[in-house]
This record gives C-alpha cells, sequence and structure tokens, in this order.
C-alpha cells in the first residue's frame, strides 16, 4: 500500500476486491504451501532434519491436488490473472506455489501451468528474479574503518 500506485496497486482498494485478494494469499499460503508443498520440502528435502516420509510426501501431493481444483475452477473464466485483468499479490503468492509443486513434480493442471506462464512472463517478473539471484552484500560488521 506504501508504494502503490493506481498502475501497480498489489491489495485491491475496494473491500470486497481487498476480501477476495487477501482471500486468495491466505488459501496459497496456508493449504499450498503450508499444508502441502511444504511438507514434501521436510520430508523429503530435510529428510536429515525431520524424518523420510513417503507416505506423508504422497498425502501432502494428493492434498495439494485436492486444492488445486479451487484455482482451476478460479481460471476458467478467461481472465489474465486470479483477480481478473489486474495483477496482484494474489498472484505473487500463488505463482510461486505453482512454480515449487512443478519444481517438486506434484501435478499441476494445464490451465494452472498457463496462468503461472502468464505470471511469469511479466517484465517485472524477470526484473524480481535477476534480483533474487543476486548474491547478497557481506553483512556490515557494525565497526567503523
Amino acid at each position: 500500500d506504501r508504494f502503490a500506485t493506481d498502475k501497480n496497486r498489489l491489495l485491491p482498494l475496494d473491500p470486497r476486491g481487498r476480501a477476495r485478494c487477501l482471500e486468495w494469499c491466505s488459501f496459497a499460503l496456508s493449504e499450498l504451501d503450508a499444508a502441502s508443498l511444504y511438507v514434501i520440502r521436510r520430508h523429503r528435502d530435510l529428510a536429515h532434519t525431520y524424518g523420510a516420509a513417503p507416505d506423508v510426501c504422497e498425502a501432502a501431493t494428493s492434498y495439494f491436488s485436492q486444492q488445486m481444483r479451487s484455482l482451476d475452477r478460479a481460471l476458467t473464466d478467461g481472465q489474465s490473472y486470479i483477480m481478473g485483468e489486474a495483477f496482484s499479490a494474489a498472484d505473487i503468492i500463488l505463482s510461486t506455489c505453482l512454480a515449487w509443486a512443478i519444481r517438486y513434480g506434484v501435478p499441476v493442471s494445464e490451465p494452472a501451468q498457463a496462468y503461472n506462464r502468464r505470471v511469469t512472463s511479466r517484465p517485472a517478473f524477470a526484473i524480481a528474479s535477476a534480483r533474487n539471484a543476486r548474491p547478497e552484500p557481506p553483512a556490515s560488521s557494525g565497526a567503523n574503518p
């Protein structure tokens, strides 16, 4: 909100639109990420810490697929983004979850993949990805030179 302009607002101003956007953000963060994708990460990629649990990973994959039905239904309206023609914070979070699922080999429907391609083909995505790929500068020691 602090840096938004009329051309780059990530959360709608109208209460109904804002609530809908926040609902999609919460759905992605809780149902797609925390309840499924991160469970797979913990018990596959971080098995040395959390323990390998192939059955849990399989259940999390199935849960992800069940939850994706909501996204697939929303994508049948032909709009470019989850909130319509306006790009939003929900698109950032959903796209991140979809990219993670694809990277993990979790099945993602063609409509969701096409949506993810629309989101990731934006010029701003390329700029943000390049910034995220840059190594962080060394932390200051706090000592004066």
